[in-house]
């Protein structure tokens, strides 16, 4: 599988990346943006619309396969379902991934090395961490963490070996937390314990498999703060925040 370049949050609605061959691609709703080779005019922008079948396109995250396919996952409003979307073929592939209900917000997707998908959400039914991957023609469903308001604001990352990693907020404790599965079972991490931090998180992996997160810890004015692992475990920064009133 080959690693894409470049992938970055904006907002909470859209998320930009590049695939193998530089393409820029830009998800927005549920609308695929799309530029060849660098961006220079706007007019060189091409614009789709994906998915029409209702409010959908919310909590929507977007991965490239090894073929330079894109892969959609997002949120169905109206049905309160998680869908996916895939364009292969020369034609968009439309599914609902999760029929429970109340499932699918913050999502974020990736694809392992046989480009399939692999979906981390939040379960709003239970108020626990989902995760959702493709096999074998069918979706299979796994609960990493339901110990408590968990799962929002998830980002997923594969490693070289195809197992996910999630961030994700504990609700309930307004902490960081971090799972990841061994080959045998979910290994469950708080990071950061502070008061009311890991929104807006973002994960990515070293070239060691060690997980580094970005994340807004609140601390009464807003801070961008950055958690890595390495030998000595689990080290915290706070990168920029605003000084406090007066």
């Amino acid at each position: 599988m080959k690693l894409l370049q470049v992938s970055f949050k904006i907002r909470n609605s859209g998320y930009v990346i590049t695939d193998t061959i530089g393409l820029v691609l830009i998800l927005a709703g549920l609308i695929q943006v799309f530029c060849p080779g660098k961006i220079i005019a706007w007019e060189a922008w091409h614009i789709e619309t994906v998915d029409t079948g209702g409010f959908v396109g919310t909590y929507c995250s977007i991965a490239v396969d090894s073929d330079d396919h894109a892969h959609f996952s997002y949120y169905d409003e109206t049905n309160q379902h998680l869908k996916y979307a895939e364009y292969a073929g020369g034609k968009w592939h439309i599914e609902t991934a999760d029929e429970a209900d109340f499932v699918g917000s913050h999502s974020s997707i990736a694809v392992d090395g046989a480009n399939n998908p692999h979906i981390s959400y939040y379960d709003q039914s239970s108020y626990d961490l989902k995760y959702a991957y493709f096999e074998n023609d069918a979706w299979s469903f796994q609960w990493p963490d339901d110990s408590g308001s968990v799962g929002a604001y998830t980002s997923l990352v594969l490693d070289q070996s195809g197992n996910p990693h999630m961030s994700y907020v504990d609700e309930g404790k307004l902490n960081l937390k971090y799972t990841m599965w061994n080959g045998a079972e979910w290994v469950l991490t708080t990071v950061d314990d502070g008061l009311d931090v890991g929104r807006h998180n973002s994960l990515a992996l070293d070239t060691e498999g060690l997980p580094h997160i970005s994340y807004f810890g609140d601390e009464s004015c807003g801070a961008l703060k950055y958690a890595f692992l390495d030998q000595r475990g689990w080290q915290i920064e706070k990168i920029d925040s605003v000084p406090p009133p007066g």
